[in-house]
């Protein structure tokens, strides 16, 4: 009997003493932490509430601490993930959205989706820099026809989005930006001229920005020397012509005479250099008359004619060229300077003595001699 009373104390003091479970490890290797519950499993009581800390003899100490979530955030988990912010949802909303209508950009229901999303179009703007290309296309669909341009998020969205690695987005960005008032375009007209000027953008697009910069003349200068550059360089033609058009037109007038003078002197393409011409007469600029006069000379009429159209408009100001011209040793510069002074007129008085010796002059061709002497007469006759 003693040693069954004995037996039993001491199964007494070992319940006591470890509980109803067996013991947790504790420690800090001790999986969970610095401080344990007891095992679940076990359908222990103070142990097997999660989170529940034990005093300092062992027991529960009856309040439970909440679990933190996975990934360090706070809050309850659920389903063993941690809801996202209520902005990081509703964003991840609007680029699934983008991404629908970029692969379909008539898709209605996508698009009054967003604007039930967002409480304001200009929301959308952002999403022109999304890491998903097809997200930025969608944007830039979205954008398209409702873009609000006093709206500083839509130009600064749609201005970066034309160096965009997306040529559907760079089209779309460049559709936009061409309806920028001019003071917002002029402002980026050097990263305008870079993206004409870029030989790996399409070419609808570089014409497109080529149209829209030389449409602001001087106020666009700062594009002069790309579209210089690339006249004289590009590999295609279109884009050569466009850019001889738009350096005329963006160039400080002194600037444009110098480009297009040097212009007509070295390139071999005959529509290059007639366009030139025709923009040397256009200039109203004197110092573009001695440029004219030097192509009298060339071997393609088509040239000749372009430069002597060039001279007869700018008038006055071509009678000294002219008057130098009519002692080439071309008989055909001679008479074509001639016929130039006579369209000019009484402005070109001053060759008249110069016109005179052609006349005198049995070894000129009779055919420049006669009209030398009815230019003449042509120049006494105006007041």
């Amino acid at each position: 009997m003693n040693r069954v009373r004995a037996r039993g104390a001491w199964l007494l003091l070992v319940f006591l003493l470890t509980g109803c479970g067996p013991a947790d490890p504790v420690g800090p290797d001790a999986p969970g932490g610095e401080t344990s519950g007891g095992d679940s499993s076990t359908g222990g009581q103070a142990g097997a509430t999660a989170g529940s800390t034990t005093d300092g003899n062992g027991g529960s100490s009856g309040r439970v601490e909440p679990v933190a979530p996975e990934g360090g955030g706070s809050g309850a988990s659920v389903g063993g993930e941690t809801p996202p912010p209520a902005a990081t949802a509703k964003n991840e909303q609007l680029r699934q959205l983008l991404t629908r209508l970029a692969r379909d950009e008539s898709d209605n229901v996508a698009e009054d989706e967003i604007d039930e999303s967002v409480d304001e179009v200009a929301e959308v703007a952002s999403m022109l820099t999304d890491g998903s290309a097809e997200v930025r296309l969608g944007a830039a669909y979205f954008l398209l026809d409702r873009a609000d341009l006093s709206d500083e998020r839509i130009v600064s969205g749609f201005s970066r989005a034309l160096s965009d690695d997306n040529q559907q987005v760079r089209h779309i960005a460049l559709q936009v930006v061409q309806r920028f008032p001019d003071d917002t375009v002029i402002a980026q007209a050097a990263e305008l001229a870079a993206m004409a000027t870029n030989s790996q953008e399409s070419v609808a697009n570089r014409l497109a920005v080529i149209r829209r910069l030389q449409k602001l003349e001087q106020r666009a200068a700062s594009g002069a020397a790309a579209f210089q550059k690339a006249a004289r360089e590009d590999a295609n033609l279109a884009i050569r012509k466009a850019c001889v058009v738009a350096a005329a037109r963006v160039s400080e007038p002194e600037e444009a005479v110098r480009f297009l003078g040097e212009f007509c002197a070295t390139e071999k393409d005959v529509q290059l250099r007639r366009l030139a011409l025709v923009r040397l007469g256009r200039s109203a600029t004197p110092a573009a008359a001695p440029h004219l006069a030097a192509a009298l000379g060339a071997s393609e009429e088509v040239i000749r004619e372009a430069a002597a159209n060039g001279l007869v408009t700018l008038g006055g100001a071509s009678t000294e060229p002219l008057r130098r011209r009519l002692s080439d040793k071309n008989p055909q510069t001679r008479q074509l300077a001639v016929y130039c002074l006579g369209k000019i007129g009484g402005a070109a008085r001053a060759a008249v003595p110069d016109l005179q010796k052609r006349v005198d002059d049995e070894s000129e061709v009779q055919s420049t001699r006669d009209l030398a002497r009815l230019v003449i007469q042509s120049i006494s006759q105006v007041p």
